[in-house]
Formats: structure tokens, sequence, C-alpha cells
């Protein structure tokens, strides 16, 4: 009878496992599809509004602004898939604030998902739309910044991860892109600058992801 319950808990262990390797693996490849698309579709918009379209910005065609503003939410939901992988990956290492760290950044992300498809139906001018895309930046900004440095610290993941999540935050994608910018002497543009920063960033913490995954599955 103990034998019996001992190999029923481990294979009740390594199904948990499974489950976890699983989940991490999914989280991954949403994150890397995403910051894949978002980069991929943002660059090739505006080699379109460079391209066939007059510096006058009511030429451009409706759906192409419209897609612009969407375009966030590929990354938007990316990174949420990110920030529910790193938090199963290190659950149990980096503690109650990397928890909170990681609610934060998440509710943040649903805040400004919910923000971005309202806009994107009802206007810029919908008061609502603006006061949740404000409240989720500020929720994303700080919950990301915290889960990098928890990620660096609870050493579940290599250090690199953690930077990357930092780099991947609102803050650094809205500022880095306008120092190269400078620093290149605009032969690179913001609007070609955020979208590579942002899709490697998260492309690369979803590849982070998928390796934790192999290193988890049991099997």
């Amino acid at each position: 009878m103990p034998l019996f319950s001992a190999r029923r808990r481990k294979a009740a262990i390594a199904g948990v496992e499974v489950s976890s390797s699983s989940f991490i693996r999914w989280c991954g490849l949403a994150a890397i599809t995403g910051a894949i698309a978002y980069a991929g579709l943002g660059l090739l918009g505006r080699l379109y509004i460079s391209l066939y379209s007059s510096s006058e910005p009511w030429d451009v065609p409706p759906v192409l602004g419209f897609a612009e503003r969407m375009l966030p939410l590929l990354l938007l939901l990316g990174a949420a898939a990110a920030i529910a992988g790193l938090h199963r990956a290190q659950r149990e290492r980096y503690g109650l604030v990397g928890a909170l760290a990681s609610l934060t950044a998440f509710v943040g992300v649903a805040l400004s998902v919910v923000g971005s498809v309202v806009e994107a139906l009802s206007g810029p001018a919908f008061g609502p739309s603006l006061l949740l895309l404000i409240s989720g930046l500020l929720m994303v900004s700080v919950g990301l910044l915290a889960l990098g440095v928890a990620t660096m610290i609870a050493g579940v993941l290599p250090g690199w991860v953690g930077a990357l999540v930092i780099l991947g935050s609102p803050p650094f994608l809205l500022f880095v892109p306008s120092a190269f910018e400078n620093l290149f002497e605009n032969l690179l543009a913001y609007e070609t600058l955020h979208p590579l920063l942002a899709g490697v960033a998260w492309t690369l913490v979803g590849y982070a992801l998928l390796r934790a995954a192999v290193r988890a599955d049991p099997g």
C-alpha cells in the first residue's frame, strides 16, 4: 500500500511538471509570435506610408490607420503571455515581491489591452480609453521593472532575461529608440527602431521561456 501511494504521488508530481513545462512553452511561443508580428507588421506599415502615401495624414488609408492603432495589441498579448510564463517558471523562487510584480504587470497589460480596443473602436477622444491606457501604462512600467529585477535576483533564468524584461518595459521602449536615433544622426528613425527593439526584446524573452520549458520537462 505505501508503495502504491508513493508511485501515485510520483505520477502526480510528474503530471504537474509536464503541465508546467507545457504552459511555459506555450507562453514562450505566444510571446515570440506577438513580438515578431508587432515588429514585422509595424515595419511594413511604416514602409508603406513612406513609399506609397503622401505626407498628409488624411491621405493614409483608414484601414492602415486602424491597423496601426491595433498593432500594440499584438505586443501586449505577447507580453502578457511572457509575464505568465515567467511567473510559472519562477514562482517558487522569487517570493512575494516577484509575485506582486508579475500581478501588477499583468493587470497593467490587461488594462492597456482594453484601453487600446476601446480607443480603436471609439476614437482617441473617448475619455475612458485614455484613463485605461494611462493606468495600464503606469502599472506595466512599475510591474515590468520590478519583475526584471526579481528575475535577475531569483536566478532561475539567465540574468539577461531580467534585463530584457526591463528593456521591454514602456519607459525604455519609449526613450531608448530616441537616444539611438540621435546617436546615428537620424539614419535610423524612431518609427523603425521602436518596433525592432520591442520585437527583439520580447522575442528573446520568449526564447528563454522555451529553453526553460525544455529543462523543466521530465521526459
